[in-house]
């Protein structure tokens, strides 16, 4: 028997013979959340979008178009199984629809289900639209903030995933203050460069590539003795590279910094232990006197480690210890405080402008 799932009025949504099936049966104008629709066209539009994704994994598989209904594949919701690899896939799912130019337009939790090996697809295309059609959003907000509100949602209630939530609050913290009223949902970041100095394996490179940022990680290897986390990040980021770019390299031997968005996330302590305060206050001064001189400003996006937390130095024993120093290389804004999952502790995004 068929089991409805779904849908409004004038279209029904139900799960049938192992596959999804959507059926129009009211063919006018209907009236439905507050909006008028016309089901025939949206299960159309659906279907294209269906095929211009077809085998990248993030979407439905449409199986049959006909004038009145449309056969996609099942999506069977699974739990998480790996925060980390959930989180990754999510910034390949953004990169995916930005790839192929496409705007949801709906990519709220109804929308989003968790499948096999952590892996997040989107459903339910039929108010997608390509970047350059003509298509009053249904939400003021982009695909993006919808999307990793829910997956840091999800991720909150996975184990072991300590690290997702933050990354994510982090990343909106950079985000908003980069669109920083831009009300184009699709080319808000588009071709804005991003610098992230200690990248390990890339993830908010991979967040920004998404966003459609050229984008340059930097670190000098990793954590734990033999670790390479540029080749991981290489690895890991197939088929994203061509926003991409790595370098091995000390952080300290960086000398360009002419980018809009330079990150210093968690890495600073380390640059204390290594180089000594005095060399790691000149970086900050450089990675500054560089973007004030930029036609259209640059920002730096700074974190560190309070002293008892991990490496931070003990000069650093509050947030506004880190907001007087910030403030002898240009104007520190706090944006975000986020709690250290298992640690008595939150860490502070600043941006520097």
């Amino acid at each position: 028997e068929p089991v409805r799932v779904g849908g409004h009025y004038g279209l029904e949504v139900s799960h049938e013979n192992g596959v999804i099936v959507k059926r129009v049966t009211f063919d006018g104008v209907c009236e439905a959340d507050g909006r008028l629709w016309e089901n025939k066209k949206a299960i159309a539009n659906e279907a294209r979008i269906l095929r211009i994704l077809a085998g990248s994994g993030i979407a439905p598989e449409l199986i049959e178009q006909h004038d009145d209904y449309i056969v996609e594949t099942y999506i069977k919701a699974e739990p998480v199984e790996d925060g980390e690899q959930f989180r990754r896939n999510i910034a390949r799912l953004l990169w995916t629809l930005r790839h192929y130019e496409i705007h949801h337009d709906d990519l709220t939790h109804q929308n989003m289900f968790v499948c096999a090996n952590s892996t997040p697809v989107a459903v339910d295309f039929h108010e997608a639209h390509l970047y350059d059609e003509p298509c009053p959003p249904k939400h003021r907000s982009p695909d993006f903030f919808y999307l990793l509100k829910w997956a840091a949602t999800v991720a909150s209630e996975a184990h072991p995933t300590p690290d997702t939530p933050r990354i994510i609050r982090r990343w909106f913290s950079v985000c908003g203050s980069l669109r920083d009223g831009n009300s184009d949902p699709h080319r808000g970041l588009e071709d804005k460069t991003l610098l992230d100095l200690g990248c390990f394996q890339g993830d908010f490179c991979a967040l920004a590539a998404a966003e459609g940022m050229h984008t340059t990680g930097v670190d000098g290897g990793g954590f734990r003795t033999g670790e390479d986390s540029v080749q991981i990040a290489h690895a890991l980021w197939d088929g994203m590279h061509g926003k991409m770019t790595w370098r091995k390299t000390d952080i300290m031997d960086v000398t360009d910094f002419n980018y809009d968005a330079v990150l210093l996330f968690s890495t600073w302590p380390y640059i204390v232990q290594t180089h000594g305060k005095k060399a790691a206050l000149e970086l900050l001064s450089r990675i500054m006197q560089q973007l004030s001189r930029r036609r259209q400003g640059g920002k730096l996006f700074f974190e560190t480690q309070l002293y008892g937390d991990g490496p931070g130095p003990d000069f650093l024993q509050t947030e506004e210890d880190v907001q007087a120093m910030l403030a002898q290389v240009g104007t520190p804004k706090e944006l975000v405080r986020v709690h250290v999952a298992g640690r008595p502790a939150h860490r502070t995004v600043w941006e520097v402008t």
